[in-house]
């Protein structure tokens, strides 16, 4: 190649963090199925339900997750809908120490939105979780979002990714 053309290489994945230790939970639904109700007022907990990778040795049980210890980066989202101000974090349980939180978002009418969770955290020892959220209205059956019956495959209302670097 030349000096200033570009130069294209495969990365090792001992130098790429998002190769292998990745932990993907969400909350899905069977075709058709709506995805619950949204209780406003205070931080509950969201459903869980679903394993899709799994590589660092966690676990999900009744909505929690254990994580071992380590630095972890976290992608995901929670859909709201019909909630008016909703928001999403994830938090060690055991101390209720907000370990990422999820943007603001506004809802109303049959609109909906997800509230965003990005960030990057530390934990010493195994931790067990859970992905929470706040809305200042409930709304039921649909608060976390429509169950169309269109494409033959599940719903995901929420979806959280989780990799340990």
């Amino acid at each position: 190649s030349a000096a200033n053309a570009p130069e294209w290489v495969t990365v090792a994945a001992a130098a790429n963090p998002f190769a292998t230790g990745l932990f993907h939970i969400a909350h899905q639904t069977a075709d058709g199925t709506n995805g619950g109700t949204a209780t406003g007022g205070t931080w509950r907990v969201r459903p869980l339900n679903t394993i899709k990778t799994n590589q660092i040795s966690a676990s999900l049980s009744s909505n929690n997750f254990t994580i071992p210890a380590g630095t972890y980066v976290c992608m995901g989202s929670s859909f709201l809908t019909n909630v008016n101000m909703g928001q999403t974090r994830i938090i060690d349980v055991s101390t209720d120490n907000v370990l990422v939180l999820g943007n603001n978002i506004y809802t109303e009418g049959y609109a909906g939105g997800h509230s965003v969770i990005n960030g990057r955290f530390t934990i010493s020892g195994n931790k067990t979780c859970e992905l929470q959220y706040f809305t200042s209205a409930s709304y039921s059956n649909t608060g976390f979002g429509f169950g169309g019956s269109t494409t033959g495959l599940v719903n995901q209302f929420a979806d959280v990714m989780l990799w340990k670097i």
